[in-house]
């Protein structure tokens, strides 16, 4: 995600692509929004800009996803001598700052690939036990292009060159010709009786080459993925132990507790008074040890006149139970509330007026 918002404000500086969501044409031109002021766009929400200079503008802004820079570069010189021909030096001169910003952006991508611009694939995997990771990075006109990595579940019996081989076809198969380059560079060997080259062909339409390279240049480049492929086993391990570690912690909690299920699912209910008037409550969710965001809850009082906790605690659990018992979904585990015994008391008068009496109920003084 991070990477597509950078790309998407590298095309509103670098070619004044519009951000927003209009549906154009539009029936009236609108006034331009501040992205035209600050020179981010060229506002064919308002008709400043002919239709066919917009489109070149966005068929640029392709060129560039697309890797293919060098063509990119030699149509913004010869617009920028075009300009300047003409006399039309803000012109020439906007497009000379546009190809420095484009020189910014490409080097962020530049790695040393050497002389060699044709496209590339490098397809690396690391493993640990059971659980491994592939990396491709994509070379396109001399530059990194794209990075992708994918998590994979591996079988103990399946070594490296045969979890390629798996990958490739799930990687390549559906894909147009045009993605798929003529050389794709390996860390490991597939087996030697794999027809994956002869499959990769028909896939392309033209030659395909798969190589494992052992020196020189090439093997710098699948070493540079290789070391891609360990950091990101190395992240997924991590994230593993740590999911593992909330896991125990869990446990822990069932055991200290003495609950009879595991509280995989815990919400928490608090009672709050805005200006000493309004009694609002508000409803946390644990899944896991880790808050669960997409599932908090607000709640206004209803039912209730003037401040008591009491009370609200049982309009707003009332309220809670009713929806599970009416709509289903997510049953938790544990339900803390925040209170003593006064709310706690309350808190179980609706969990038996709901049928809702197996959910354990902490109170928290």
């Amino acid at each position: 995600a991070r990477a597509m918002r950078n790309t998407v404000q590298y095309l509103s500086r670098l070619f004044r692509i519009r951000d927003c969501d209009l549906k154009l044409p539009l029936a009236e031109p609108m006034r331009p929004c501040l992205s035209h002021h600050i020179g981010r766009c060229d506002a064919p929400c308002a008709n400043l800009v002919p239709e066919a200079d917009y489109r070149a503008l966005v068929d640029e802004a392709v060129l560039l996803l697309k890797g293919r820079s060098r063509e990119l570069r030699a149509r913004l010189e010869a617009d920028m001598r075009a300009a300047a021909a003409a006399q039309r030096y803000e012109d020439a001169a906007r497009i000379r700052d546009q190809m420095r910003d484009l020189e910014t952006v490409q080097a962020r991508q530049r790695v040393d690939l050497g002389s060699d611009h044709e496209p590339k694939d490098f397809i690396a995997v690391r493993r640990a036990g059971k659980l491994g990771a592939v990396v491709v990075l994509e070379a396109r006109d001399g530059l990194l292009t794209d990075r992708k990595q994918f998590e994979i579940r591996i079988p103990l019996e399946q070594d490296e060159g045969e979890v390629l081989t798996e990958f490739l076809t799930g990687y390549y198969l559906g894909r147009s010709s045009g993605e798929i380059p003529r050389e794709i560079l390996l860390s490991h060997a597939p087996p030697a009786d794999d027809n994956m080259e002869a499959l990769l062909r028909e896939l392309r339409g033209g030659a395909v080459t798969l190589e494992v390279p052992q020196r020189g240049e090439k093997r710098r480049q699948i070493e540079l993925a290789l070391a891609n492929a360990e950091m990101q086993l190395t992240e997924y391990l991590a994230r593993r132990e740590k999911k593992e570690r909330q896991n125990h912690r869990v446990a822990a909690l069932q055991e200290d507790l003495g609950l009879p299920r595991a509280p995989v699912r815990i919400e928490g209910f608090d009672i709050s008074h805005l200006s000493g008037t309004d009694t609002v409550a508000s409803n946390v969710v644990f899944v896991d040890g880790r808050p669960s965001k997409k599932d908090y809850r607000h709640y206004n009082v209803k039912t209730v006149e003037g401040i008591d906790d009491f009370a609200s605690m049982r309009e707003v659990l009332g309220r809670r139970f009713r929806r599970l018992k009416e709509e289903g979904g997510p049953r938790p585990d544990l339900i803390l509330i925040d209170g003593g015994k006064g709310q706690l008391h309350m808190a179980v008068q609706a969990q038996q007026e709901f049928g809702c009496e197996d959910i354990p109920i902490l109170g928290l003084a």
